[in-house]
């Protein structure tokens, strides 16, 4: 079976010396600033880790997003943004900041940051149990188009310092990449209208292959 399992992790830290972006994690690494209402994308962004080119799909591959988290920062949000189009809108029909980071807690139970709160105050809330956001239904993304995620943070973030009082943020995001004939058999579940999962895709090779051989009988085949 042509499909894999895809997560990506992005934080704003950079290297243990200078703080500068990297293509990885880095261990140790200190965190990079993030100014307030100002767009990162995490995977191309210029803060943190990142990659050269962002997410494509293409002609003979489907993907499926289906879970996505994020440090539980106050005023932090994320959105996912198929080519130009942004995902998540508000009730009135207005493109959102996305999620708010607080619904979506990374890891699950981490607890809420504070960037507002006075000096001499601990900026940590209590830990939260929610678990990462699931997509209910599911996010297809079809073949041929870009789609990346965006992080927002309406207070900002300040970068490493001695005073204990900043810290990194960070984004996941779990999805499915059916390739080849898989990629072809889940655009044909969205054509009947039935979700792309891996119960189905296997659904429908069974169902093909009973139909064949059924046909190779009925004309002698067989």
């Amino acid at each position: 079976m042509a499909v894999s399992y895809q997560v990506w992790e992005w934080s704003n830290t950079g290297s243990p010396t200078f703080g500068e972006p990297s293509a990885n994690r880095t261990a140790n690494g200190l965190s990079m600033p993030l100014t307030a209402n100002q767009e990162y994308d995490i995977f191309t962004g210029s803060v943190g880790n990142s990659m050269t080119n962002p997410p494509l799909v293409r002609e003979t591959q489907f993907t499926v997003i289906e879970e996505l988290g994020v440090t539980p920062t106050q005023g932090s949000n994320v959105q996912i943004v198929v080519n130009t189009t942004a995902y998540f809108k508000n009730p009135d029909g207005v493109v959102s900041d996305g999620i708010p980071a607080t619904a979506i807690p990374y890891p699950c139970g981490a607890s809420v940051w504070n960037e507002t709160v006075s000096p001499t105050a601990d900026p940590r809330g209590t830990g939260i149990t929610l678990p990462s956001f699931k997509l209910d239904p599911p996010l297809y993304i079809m073949p041929g188009q870009k789609w990346t995620m965006v992080y927002k943070s309406t207070q900002g973030v300040a970068s490493s310092s001695g005073d204990g009082r900043s810290g990194s943020v960070g984004c996941m995001i779990y999805y499915m990449m059916y390739d080849g004939i898989d990629a072809l058999i889940a655009n044909k579940l969205v054509e009947m209208a039935l979700p792309v999962n891996l119960n189905n895709i296997d659904w429908f090779k069974q169902k093909t292959l009973a139909q064949n051989l059924k046909s190779l009988t009925m004309t002698g085949g067989v």
